[in-house]
C-alpha cells in the first residue's frame, strides 16, 4: 500500500515554499565541512527529487530513494527534463540496500528523518 499514493501528484504544489536551492546550498557547504565534494550520496526519503536534483547539479553522483512508486515516477520525469545521472529505487529506507555502490554519505530532510531515526536522533535543518 502506497501511502502518499495521489498525494504525490500535488506534493510539489504543498512544498512550493520550501527554499530547496537554499537548503541545498547550505547541505553541500555541510557536506564539504566534512571532506565530502562530489562523490556517491544517498538521499534517503527523496520524495519527488527536489534535493536530488539540486544536489545532482552541485556535482554529486546522486542516488534517490524512496518508498513511493508515485513519488518516483515524478522524480523520474524531472531527471529526463534536467538530464541529470540519477539513479532512483524504491525501497523502504529503514532497510535500504546499496550492496553495489559505496557512497560517501547519506542524506535525509523532512519528516523523513523523523520516520527514520525518531525525535532524538534527528537534526533538523
Amino acid at each position: 500500500m502506497d501511502t502518499y499514493m495521489g498525494f504525490a501528484y500535488v506534493y510539489d504544489q504543498f512544498m512550493d515554499n520550501v527554499p530547496y536551492e537554499e537548503w541545498s546550498n547550505y547541505l553541500n557547504m555541510l557536506l564539504q565541512e566534512q571532506g565530502i565534494i562530489g562523490g556517491l550520496i544517498a538521499e534517503l526519503g527523496c520524495g519527488t527529487g527536489n534535493m536530488t536534483e539540486y544536489l545532482a547539479a552541485a556535482g554529486y553522483d546522486m542516488v534517490g530513494i524512496d518508498f513511493s512508486e508515485e513519488m518516483l515516477a515524478i522524480a523520474q520525469q524531472k531527471k529526463e527534463k534536467s538530464n541529470h545521472d540519477i539513479l532512483y529505487l524504491q525501497q523502504d529506507m529503514r532497510e535500504f540496500e546499496l550492496l553495489y555502490f559505496r557512497r560517501k554519505g547519506s542524506i535525509t530532510g523532512f519528516s523523513a528523518g523523523k520516520q527514520l531515526f525518531g525525535d532524538r536522533r534527528c537534526l533538523y535543518l
